[in-house]
């Protein structure tokens, strides 16, 4: 036997008809339609990929040099419709099955087959190396991987909707877990950790302000109600995540007398509010200092409501105040 071609593997296209097709290179096997070196898979128009098991397709042509042909329908009989595909290609484990003893017969063929085999794993290896990333859909069991598949676990497995790399060659099993645990498959993409890392890292700010000039007493300068799930960094300092800041506030005058804004949340609806944070003012100043009750992150979700409040007692020159309160979303 010779390797008549350098190439491992052939893409078909689909026209709505056809449902044998060729392929034109040496697939080894124990008999001309032997499934064990061969992996077909089938991409939809759409670009949604199945790896189909022995039972979905017939091959012929293994053992030729010259190759043969693979059949494929779809449910019913149906051919795969244009823009749709078949890819055929040979699968051989990285092995070296030969042996040749000292002293013994020395059979050309034997010397040739092994020869064979090297040169089509090199192709095979040359093939993997400029499509490394071979997107497989979601996993199946009853299906040849080879290092270099990308899967997600999906319905068949944990249905994380995470992204794993096939590390080792193998057939999978009935169990997407088993072939976890004996280390065919490594984790490259967490969904979850991908959605953590987005909500975590959305900064959320509060805006309130009083346009009126002076206040007067216990003068409330703002409410707000959250929309989702917010955290308050403890004293109101960097949030962290994209767009760190930290909460910040002013007035257009300067204070006669230190004086503090509280902010409460709504505790009981409709009028029982609770405090879990201040802004003081220092005499002669307009810039404000945060803090939160016992210096503690505090934590609101959707639907509750906040609100600003002034001193107790107005100060008669601080005017116009305005602030921003940084958080992030949870």
């Amino acid at each position: 036997m010779t390797v008549l071609t350098t190439a491992s593997f052939v893409v078909v296209k689909g026209n709505g008809a056809t449902t044998v097709f060729n392929y034109n290179f040496l697939i080894p096997g124990s008999s001309t339609t032997d499934q064990t070196n061969v992996q077909v898979t089938y991409t939809d128009a759409l670009g949604n990929v199945t790896i189909l098991t022995n039972s979905q397709y017939t091959i012929t042509g293994v053992q030729s040099a010259t190759g043969g042909t693979v059949t494929f329908t779809l449910a019913n009989n149906v051919a795969i419709a244009s823009g749709a595909t078949l890819k055929i290609a040979r699968v051989l484990p990285y092995t070296q099955p030969d042996t040749i003893a000292n002293q013994s017969n020395f059979y050309p063929a034997a010397v040739e087959a092994a020869i064979d085999n090297v040169v089509m794993e090199l192709q095979q290896v040359i093939a993997q190396n400029n499509d490394i990333v071979n997107w497989s859909a979601v996993w199946q069991t009853a299906t040849k991987y080879v290092v270099g598949d990308f899967v997600i676990d999906g319905a068949n497995g944990l249905n994380t909707g995470n992204v794993y790399f096939c590390s080792i060659a193998n057939t999978s099993s009935a169990s997407w877990a088993n072939d976890l645990a004996a280390g065919d498959w490594q984790l490259v993409i967490s969904l979850q950790q991908i959605q953590n890392n987005l909500t975590a890292n959305i900064p959320y700010v509060v805006p309130m302000f009083y346009a009126g000039g002076t206040l007067s007493n216990s003068q409330v300068i703002g409410y707000h109600i959250f929309p989702s799930s917010v955290k308050f960094p403890a004293n109101f300092g960097a949030t962290g995540g994209t767009g760190t800041g930290t909460s910040e506030g002013g007035g257009t005058a300067t204070a006669s007398a230190a004086m503090t804004f509280n902010f409460d949340y709504l505790s009981t609806a409709p009028n029982t509010w609770t405090n879990f944070g201040s802004a003081s003012i220092a005499s002669a100043s307009s810039s404000m200092t945060f803090t939160t009750v016992s210096g503690n992150t505090w934590s609101f979700n959707a639907g509750n409501v906040i609100r600003g409040v002034g001193p107790a007692t107005a100060d008669t020159r601080f005017a116009n105040p305005f602030l921003t309160l940084a958080a992030t979303r949870v």
